[in-house]
């Protein structure tokens, strides 16, 4: 009988995790709403506002109550 280690069970896990996540984020609709502009472009010294505008209307303007439309990476 062939025996599988640790190691290898957990090489197996990893690679199926990783083949999962990548499924899933190729499996975005074709129709998701796209940004158009992002503002400011570049290297700024100060940043006080960001202005992103998408294709189409993302939530209610105004509503405290909606989930936030992005992120913001720094």
């Amino acid at each position: 009988m062939n025996r599988v280690s640790k190691q290898q069970k957990w090489i197996l896990a990893a690679t199926v995790l990783f083949v999962a996540l990548i499924f899933s984020a190729t499996m975005h609709r074709a129709d998701a709403t796209r940004v158009t502009t992002v503002s400011p472009q570049g290297k700024v010294a100060q940043m006080r506002q960001v202005v992103v505008r998408f294709d189409e209307a993302m939530t209610d303007f105004g509503d405290p109550n909606a989930a936030a439309p992005g992120k913001v990476f720094m």
